[in-house]
């Protein structure tokens, strides 16, 4: 069985050519697997993503009021409290949410 080959495994692989890597300006990329996961702790995010996908991919505490903390969250971001396996458990004044990583920027 053949392994596929990746965009981001063949830049690697170019990056570790000397010759090949300096001509095309290349250095190898971090897996995204091994990013270093306390780095949003703490940090206030804001939404990346379109309404319809946030919804669809947010999660509630239990007992939240859910129109009050999307609309906050929306507003004015929240704060990253922790990392739950790929997702980020977000607070806000009104509540908390857990969200994927890709629906957040700083």
């Amino acid at each position: 069985m053949k392994k596929n080959l990746s965009v981001n495994d063949f830049t690697n692989w170019i990056s570790q050519q000397e010759e090949m890597a300096n001509f095309f300006g290349l250095t190898p990329r971090k897996q995204e697997n091994n990013m270093d996961t306390d780095s949003l702790v703490g940090k206030s995010v804001f939404l990346k993503v379109s309404s319809k996908k946030f919804h669809e991919k947010a999660e509630l505490q239990d007992g939240e009021n859910e129109k009050k903390v999307f609309t906050e969250f929306k507003m004015h971001g929240g704060e990253v409290v922790e990392y739950v396996g790929k997702n980020l458990l977000i607070k806000t004044d009104s509540g908390s949410l857990l969200l994927p990583r890709f629906c957040v920027t700083e």
